[in-house]
């Protein structure tokens, strides 16, 4: 019995393993709770790469100008069309518009433009209005700019501009909501106190303020009727031209009607998406790093463990197998070891695993209540390095020679 489970040495050594022990169980559950959150942050990274921003980021770029209280409402107008058209005619320019806005030069909650209460004028009975609605300036060939082609009805024209037509685009969302579907067009809403205006078109949905936002309802307005009050707004460009020649272009396409101008920011839309992602890639590596050395740290205080615990029990090995005791029967009572170090840190582990992804949630995007995938393959990993780090000393045990194990001491 004295030789039994550990029994051999003094109190002393009994209560220095009892110690490591726990050391190893922490370092288990520690391992575990990096590993998750590295993985929640990695799944929420490849969820926010499948995401359809509502339309084509790749070779376009966003030039927010400000054109300051010099000029007045007409002037802005005019300015706008003026380097439209000369950007128009430039090489490799396939699609010019402006907005007060550009998608993704505003993400997450740093939002801005104007904001309307907005109800249908004849749409489904029982439709609530909609407070805050996000109202668009946007000029002709806008959407046809971004890459995001109308569902239903048209684009706004130059005509549109010019005339004090009241019309409006609408997306799909603010459709379903007031009209119960998507073929709006010839639908009316009235937008704050600016009276009644009738849908021309319905936008699929722009994912505006970012690809891990939603899509919520928007209203497009005319930019000359809606825009002219800003002394801001945004040029968006669509070029196949290379960025330092594009970059080129638009500031002589500005300077050509403005040299004062200043144009500090030509930024691409496909750099700016993948900026929003950046904060989560970087949690994810720095997350994954220290998970590894953890791993490592688990393990390791496993194999240390396992091989003292061995040392300790050699006697009893000896007298198991002089008494008729297989190897597999050593390796599995070594495992057993093992195995119940690894599953008491793992219950730990996933208790505080489930508690920080809900601390993380406001930070991540597409992941659940609870991520079984990601602990599963958490739990696997560990799993597989715990039985490793066990087996090696369990494997030595077995090939012991009872005889010179039972000389030792």
């Amino acid at each position: 019995d004295a030789k039994k489970d550990g029994g051999a040495g003094s109190a002393g050594i009994r209560r220095g393993l009892r110690t490591r022990r726990g050391l190893v169980v922490t370092e288990i559950a520690l391992a575990l709770v990096l590993l998750t959150g590295a993985g929640l942050f990695f799944r929420s990274l490849l969820a926010l790469a499948r995401v359809d921003p509502g339309f084509q980021t790749e070779q376009m770029v966003m030039v927010p100008l400000h054109l300051g209280s010099n000029y007045e409402a007409a002037q802005r107008i005019q300015f706008t069309r003026d380097v439209a058209a000369r950007l128009a005619t430039m090489p490799g320019t396939e699609a010019v518009a402006a907005g007060l806005t550009a998608p993704f030069q505003h993400v997450g909650a740093s939002r801005c433009c104007i904001w309307h209460e907005v109800r249908a004028a004849g749409g489904v009975e029982g439709a609530d209005p909609l407070p805050d609605v996000m109202t668009q300036p946007v000029s002709a060939d806008y959407f046809r700019t971004i890459g995001a082609p109308l569902s239903f009805g048209r684009e706004f024209d130059v005509s549109d501009e010019e005339g004090d037509g009241r019309i409006v685009i609408i997306n799909e969302p603010l459709a379903r909501h007031f009209f119960r579907t998507e073929d709006a067009v010839g639908e009316s809403l009235e937008v704050g106190g600016w009276g009644t205006f009738t849908v021309v078109g319905v936008a699929r949905g722009v994912r505006h303020w970012g690809v891990s936002q939603g899509i919520p309802p928007a209203v497009y307005v005319p930019y000359g009727q809606w825009g002219a009050f800003a002394d801001s707004y945004t040029l968006m460009v669509r070029s196949t031209a290379d960025s330092e020649t594009l970059s080129s272009l638009i500031r002589e396409a500005v300077w050509a009607f403005d040299p004062g101008l200043p144009v500090e920011e030509i930024v691409s839309v496909r750099q700016q998406a993948e900026t929003e992602m950046a904060g989560q890639r970087f949690l994810s590596i720095l997350l994954g790093t220290f998970a590894t050395i953890a791993l490592l740290l688990a393990t390791g205080g496993i194999y240390a463990t396992m091989l003292q615990t061995v040392g300790q029990r050699r006697q009893e090995m000896g007298i198991r197998m002089a008494l008729g005791a297989t190897g597999s029967q050593v390796v599995g009572l070594i495992l057993k070891g093992g195995l119940a170090l690894t599953l008491t840190g793992m219950l730990f582990g996933i208790l505080a695993s489930v508690g920080l992804t809900q601390v993380l949630r406001a930070w991540l995007f597409g992941i659940g209540f609870v991520d079984f995938w990601t602990l599963a393959m958490v739990v696997a990993v560990l799993s597989s390095g715990a039985l490793l780090a066990s087996l090696i000393p369990a494997l030595k045990a077995a090939r012991a020679d009872p005889v010179d194990t039972l000389k030792v001491e």
